[in-house]
């Protein structure tokens, strides 16, 4: 838990830093602070990539989407000091070279784990979106459930039907009923609810119709797959400001981390 949490953790400070270097009025000494900070990871996960998980490499693969797009709309030498963009830019090779080196690690562990979510570990596959999605407290559940509403075994299965790697040559976009129904029940908690959501992520960018157009277009059930996002979004928003309120607990830290990456 605390290694997946670290790398999504560099993960959100290394977007912090693209987002800063956006704004000209910047103060060089927290840039300073957040490069020190980020050199610091960087060395814990030098160490310890043996023991990072696939949801640590999908973190990283999230900053490189980010570190393109920023550089396409802001060159990051245009509000950092040189010598900060060069740090930084030392810092993105050195990450990737430790990626690599841990997705070795994943597949000596697991192959078969590995094979079946290696297209989520190429940056290629994510996208930013042209447009985010707006939270809205209107969407957030009045109770949740107090248990998880599936375990990691059913979601792991579902994704991999949207990814057509559930067994070899396997088509993709498969949506059955016990899937759809599963990712699309209202009120799941903590970690039902992110993989909920990144199942909703994966059928956008692979083009899988999880709702119907012929159900879409029923007045009854009028829920498209943008508006599934924005429940799960609002929900993932009002926890993380109650565990911000909290002052960040050390067994929610790693949930914490994990709603950031995926819903901002």
């Amino acid at each position: 838990v605390y290694l997946v949490a670290g790398a999504m953790t560099l993960h959100a400070m290394l977007l912090a830093i693209f987002l800063l270097s956006s704004v000209s009025a910047v103060n060089e000494d927290l840039m300073d602070n957040v490069i020190t900070a980020l050199e610091k990871a960087t060395g814990f996960l030098e160490s310890e990539y043996k023991d990072i998980n696939l949801d640590g490499v999908m973190g990283f693969l999230f900053l490189q989407v980010c570190y393109r797009y920023s550089n396409r709309q802001t060159p990051n030498s245009v509000f950092m000091l040189r010598s900060q963009c060069l740090q930084v830019k030392r810092m993105v090779i050195k990450l990737k070279n430790i990626i690599k080196k841990t997705e070795n690690e994943l597949i000596r562990n697991d192959l078969q784990y590995f094979k079946e979510f290696e297209p989520l570990l190429t940056s290629d596959f994510w996208t930013l979106p042209q447009m985010w999605t707006e939270t809205n407290p209107g969407f957030v559940y009045s109770t949740s459930r107090d248990k998880e509403c599936f375990n990691e075994k059913i979601s792991d299965r579902c994704m991999t039907l949207l990814l057509g790697t559930w067994e070899h040559s396997a088509v993709p976009c498969v949506v059955t009923h016990t899937c759809r129904n599963t990712m699309t029940q209202f009120g799941c908690p903590d970690y039902s609810l992110s993989h909920q959501l990144l199942y909703f992520m994966i059928g956008e960018l692979k083009r899988c119709p999880i709702i119907p157009k012929r159900e879409q277009e029923q007045p009854r059930v009028s829920m498209t797959t943008q508006d599934y996002k924005q429940v799960f979004c609002s929900n993932m928003m009002k926890k993380n400001l109650v565990i911000e309120k909290e002052e960040f607990p050390l067994e929610l830290r790693d949930l914490f981390m994990e709603y950031s990456e995926l819903a901002g």
